[in-house]
């Protein structure tokens, strides 16, 4: 007859004992494997099923990186939503995260508001305008947009206009050439008319 040792209380006892005669233990010789060979099988099959799968979907090859794009001729269209409290609206073909000034000012007057603005999704928008809380008077307004010189601009923007604003092509009412000692290069500056009724 085997003998093993009663897992609960250590005396030794026949392998085909249904109870321990020192502790009354049930069953114990029986071995407990537990669930961890189950876990052990269930883990590699995962791994065996992940391993197949990649044989049979290999990754794309990678795609070449995005090359800037060329010289482009910058294009803008504005639009008062606010009546006698201007909001300023633009249209553009200047690249996402492109930070603007707009600045409007009484025609042959003073700047009468100025704001900041990115544009996104090929637009912007300027916050309400407004005379110390009160409407413009009814009259022609000039509204500037300008921004600045490329290095200021987010490095997104600076990849396509180049850093120096050199993919910006020349010509038209929205592009100048800007070289002077503290900076160089071609800055969007953009002058129009509207009228406030």
């Amino acid at each position: 007859m085997a003998l093993k040792p009663c897992p609960e209380c250590g005396q030794q006892i026949s392998t085909s004992a249904k109870v321990c005669p020192h502790c009354g233990k049930p069953s114990p010789t029986k071995s407990r494997i537990g669930c961890f060979p189950i876990l052990g099988i269930f883990v590699i099959a995962i791994v065996v099923v992940g391993f197949i799968q990649t044989q049979s979907h290999p990754a794309a090859p990678p795609s070449p990186p995005a090359q800037p794009p060329g010289p482009f001729a910058v294009t803008m269209t504005i639009s008062n939503t606010g009546g006698a409290d201007p909001v300023i609206q633009g249209q553009t073909n200047l690249p996402d995260g492109t930070q603007l000034i707009v600045s409007l000012e009484k025609t042959n007057g003073p700047l009468m508001g100025q704001d900041n603005v990115t544009v996104s999704g090929g637009a912007f928008q300027t916050d309400q305008y407004s005379d110390h809380g009160n409407p413009y008077a009814p009259g022609i307004y000039t509204v500037e947009i300008s921004s600045g010189e490329a290095t200021i601009q987010p490095q997104s923007v600076q990849v396509i206009i180049g850093d120096h604003g050199q993919n910006m092509n020349l010509g038209g009412p929205v592009i100048a050439d800007q070289f002077n000692l503290a900076a160089g290069g071609k800055v969007v500056d953009y002058f129009t008319a509207i009228k406030i009724p």
